[in-house]
């Protein structure tokens, strides 16, 4: 494929008080040696510093600003209202691109026009960038991706598309704090293609300051939004509707069994002979 066959792409990165990894973040998408991109940061008036870290790059960005917002979903479509490429993706500020993943995304959506988006494997690391896991994209067929609770297999930071899908299925819901991204997918995976990259795209962080840092703490809340999602693209009268809601009683059902057996443990002393104890 040649230069002048390859897409614009617009990446977005929304930013509020991220100073400690955003450094890190812009340089990851500035530096993919991908010619035709428009990076745009959008700050919601962060107090740390980090408006230093975007001044320092600001010859290199199309577009950035620094006021109050309504959250990350505002952020987000702010930018996505300014882009101007074939291709759009937002990065958060405390995640990272890996080498050639702009590149990567290019060469699939410039041969095959089919495909309308492009994800692929992400990698954990921790607060200093170190790895600590991988996590997997696999393009599960929608009824699975509607069992959120079992897993959700489609990275963020990976996830590039066309920028017609914008004009077809909006931007993200406001109204969501911890599913926004899980909402825009599923209701674009309800009729467009994933196309899997065959390659890790990005690093996604895990730290102290994240939605998911304590999952144990945030996970009700995490599902309470997925199932308020799911409820808003499914019809209550359909099938596919009281299928999920079978799906999802079972797993309480299950997640309820389990709780009460872990508590059973703790609560029986453990069996005892000749005195002595049995373990």
């Amino acid at each position: 494929m040649t230069a002048a066959a390859r897409p614009r792409i617009t990446v977005v990165t929304p930013c509020y008080n991220a100073a400690g990894f955003l450094d890190a973040c812009i340089r990851s998408v500035l530096d993919q040696a991908y010619d035709d991109l428009e990076y745009i940061v959008i700050d919601g008036g962060s107090t740390d510093g980090s408006v230093g870290v975007i001044r320092a790059y600001e010859p290199r960005l199309a577009y950035w600003h620094s006021r109050p917002d309504r959250g990350q979903a505002h952020a987000i479509n702010q930018g996505l209202a300014l882009a101007t490429g074939d291709v759009v993706a937002y990065l958060n500020a405390d995640d990272r691109y890996c080498p050639g993943a702009l590149p990567a995304v290019a060469a699939i959506l410039g041969q095959r026009p089919e495909v309308t988006v492009v994800f692929g494997d992400a990698e954990f690391i921790d607060e200093a960038g170190g790895r600590t896991g991988r996590y997997d994209g696999v393009d599960q067929p929608f009824e699975r991706k509607l069992q959120y609770w079992r897993g959700w297999d489609v990275p963020q930071p990976t996830v590039f598309l066309r920028r017609r899908l914008l004009d077809r299925h909006g931007v993200l819901d406001e109204g969501f704090r911890y599913a926004l991204d899980y909402d825009w997918f599923l209701r674009i995976a309800r009729t467009e293609r994933f196309q899997h990259a065959g390659a890790v795209m990005a690093q996604y962080r895990l730290h102290r300051g994240s939605k998911t840092a304590d999952w144990s703490s945030t996970k009700h809340r995490f599902h309470a939004e997925c199932a308020r999602a799911v409820r808003k693209h499914l019809a209550p009268w359909s099938v596919a509707y009281w299928r999920w809601q079978g799906d999802y009683l079972l797993y309480r059902y299950a997640s309820a069994r389990r709780a009460a057996l872990r508590r059973w443990r703790r609560a029986t002393p453990p069996a005892t002979a000749g005195g002595a104890t049995v373990e």
